[in-house]
């Protein structure tokens, strides 16, 4: 199963983790750019069929959002990360989804045959 990247998703309280580097005040954690390593090249399809590779967006700055159907804040924070990536999107940012709930086939991960 390989998961969906949309160009599109939102992701909220479902996953409540804490960056151990940041604090309740600041949940961001800078990296000053020495310090930085390059992300894998995460891949995907997208939801027009067309494939989605991670490294496709280098140079932008890409908001990587895992988001799941079944979870309400999810789905809640999707219009506002749509309006997002309007906005910024000619300042060089790109807001990409991974979709857990679908495979490449497009069925939900539950489904077999």
């Amino acid at each position: 199963m390989s998961p969906v990247l949309a160009p599109l998703f939102a992701r909220a309280a479902c996953t409540p983790a804490q960056d151990p580097g940041s604090s309740a005040a600041s949940p961001v954690t800078r990296v000053p750019t020495a310090g930085r390593q390059a992300a894998p090249d995460l891949f995907g399809t997208a939801l027009d069929g067309g494939r989605v590779r991670l490294s496709d967006f280098r140079g932008k700055v890409v908001v990587l959002d895992v988001w799941a159907s079944r979870c309400g804040p999810c789905r809640a924070e999707g219009p506002e990360l749509s309006q997002a990536q309007r906005h910024l999107a000619t300042r060089g940012v790109q807001v990409l989804g991974v979709d857990t709930d679908a495979d490449r086939a497009g069925r939900s991960p539950s489904t077999t045959g």
